[in-house]
């Protein structure tokens, strides 16, 4: 395991640091929570389809699941696992490990022996986009939460995923995607969990040929943060786009890695991240691509945004490119900053307190990202 005084706790995270009273209340979620939990957002939600809740349950009622989804639940304490395909994006290799990898082995652990979540198999294209909640309505708890995707070739499905946890709760989250060729998903992930909770979650996913999956992180709030988001584009013409929108408060700390391995031809990846830090909070940022021997006429960009607000804020930034052709075009940047002092001098000369002011500056960093499509779907949940 990867320990050292320089990295964030979930570095240095063990199972035996869980406690039997906190694997008691692992997922321990129903259908009266979720009853309460979808009506809260009235109408946000109304005229998308609500695939599951906050602990894999998928309700009786399933005329809100669109035709074009096979789906099935995933219960890997009860050995409920619909496809061969289970965990295997998710294995520990050489390549996935090293400094550039924000989770270690123990996250991996939980999630194969406790998960919970949906397999979801796209036949046809969904219409609409799909709705899913995952939330540890109990403080100190554990909520492992699991999905499985592939989509048919020539299909498109856009998927929603609101995630919140209370204080002193953990949310282990990991999605696994088989992208068929010509087929498109987009993946918009909300982190809503507050002040005291940690969301760590990994998300992989295996790219055809002429297929494209996008992934958009959107983390607002005030908790603790180890994600580590991965494309594989194994065919000619694969396409993978990585967009992250990140405001870190208080004392939080967020470790944040993107990775795109290009193992074809004509393949493109770009990422995209801008970050607002205030307090004392800390982001790590990592992208790293790599464009293997044979990927001719690759394409890569990777820029990241960062501005600081509090004095005892961090920002560390750690881009990467690994690039075995020659035949290529590669690109990355990394720029953090202060705010600039005449901005808030101006906002408070106009009479704006220093905390208002900040929020503004801040608003019309992120503003730009937070208002295009599809991102813009997230409107109303945060």
């Amino acid at each position: 395991m990867i320990t050292g005084v320089a990295l964030p706790a979930w570095k240095r995270f063990n199972t035996r640091f869980i406690n039997p009273e906190t694997l008691n209340l692992l997922n321990e979620g129903n259908e009266a929570q979720y009853n309460a939990y979808i009506k809260s957002f009235g109408d946000i939600i109304k005229g998308k389809y609500v695939l599951g809740n906050i602990d894999g349950y998928l309700p009786d009622d399933t005329a809100h699941v669109d035709p074009a989804l096979s789906v099935a639940q995933i219960d890997a304490e009860k050995g409920r696992r619909p496809s061969d395909r289970l965990f295997s994006l998710l294995r520990i290799d050489t390549s996935g490990r090293g400094k550039f990898h924000s989770l270690d082995e123990s996250f991996l652990e939980i999630d194969r022996g406790y998960a919970r979540g949906f397999y979801l198999q796209v036949k046809k294209d969904v219409q609409m986009p799909l709705v899913e909640f995952i939330s540890a309505t109990q403080e100190n708890s554990i909520l492992v939460h699991h999905d499985l995707i592939i989509l048919e070739p020539e299909t498109h499905l856009v998927l929603l995923r609101i995630v919140e946890g209370c204080s002193g709760s953990m949310v282990v989250d990991s999605v696994e995607v088989y992208a068929g060729r010509d087929s498109r998903l987009e993946y918009i992930t909300l982190n809503k969990s507050g002040n005291g909770a940690f969301y760590a979650t990994i998300k992989q996913a295996e790219i055809s040929g002429h297929a494209r999956v996008d992934w958009y992180n959107v983390d607002l709030y005030e908790s603790h943060t180890a994600m580590s988001t991965r494309s594989t584009l194994m065919g000619q013409g694969a396409e993978s786009g990585m967009t992250g929108i990140v405001i870190s408060k208080g004392e939080s700390q967020k470790d944040i890695s993107y990775e795109t391995f290009h193992r074809a031809p004509d393949t493109s990846t770009a990422v995209y991240v801008r970050a607002a830090l205030m307090d004392s909070s800390r982001i790590t940022y990592r992208a790293l691509t790599h464009i293997a021997s044979g990927s001719r006429r690759a394409k890569v960009e990777q820029a990241e945004k960062s501005i600081t607000l509090g004095e005892k804020a961090r920002f560390d930034g750690i881009p990467s490119l690994w690039i075995d052709e020659d035949d290529v075009i590669a690109s990355h940047s990394v720029s953090s900053g202060m705010v600039d002092e005449q901005t808030m001098f101006y906002l408070k000369s106009r009479g704006i307190p220093h905390k208002q002011a900040e929020k503004l500056v801040t608003e019309g960093f992120i503003a730009s990202m937070l208002n295009k499509e599809p991102v813009s779907l997230l409107k109303g949940f945060y």
